[in-house]
């Protein structure tokens, strides 16, 4: 199976990066975490590793060339089933941020004050009975 694999965020607010080195070329077989490419931003020149095992079957820029953030940067022919099983896993998983608006949006429960002196990064010295008159707290 040929997948497109998709230049990924690499600096908050880099949109796009220059192709500094290919470290493969086309027909190239590689492994999961191989570099497989040097790309430079105005900020650092960045290590691009594959995240399968498999062949290299298209580049999508030559040295010299501006690549886009979130566009194809290179086309991997993947090998066995366990990469494809690698795809499939890696697609239903939630990324750490993904879980973290999911607790941002979930944030407006009722705790008691004592739950929420008790919580990691809390520095509330408020006073329970200056909320609403009551023991609770909406966060």
């Amino acid at each position: 199976m040929q997948k497109d694999f998709i230049l990924p965020d690499i600096g908050e607010g880099i949109v796009e990066c220059e192709v500094i080195e290919w470290k493969v070329k086309e027909g190239d077989r590689i492994e999961e975490d191989q570099i497989v490419v040097d790309v430079s931003t105005d900020k650092a020149i960045v290590e691009i590793p594959s995240m399968y095992n498999g062949r290299i079957t298209k580049l999508h820029y030559a040295e010299g060339d501006t690549a886009r953030v979130h566009e194809p940067l290179f086309v991997i022919e993947l090998e066995g089933q366990e990469s494809l099983s690698a795809i499939e896993s890696s697609s239903t998983q939630e990324s750490p941020a993904a879980t973290e608006s999911h607790t941002e949006e979930a944030a407006g429960e009722v705790v008691e004050e004592s739950e929420v002196a008790d919580m990691p990064g809390s520095h509330s010295q408020a006073n329970p009975q200056s909320v609403s008159g009551n023991s609770q707290k909406v966060l």
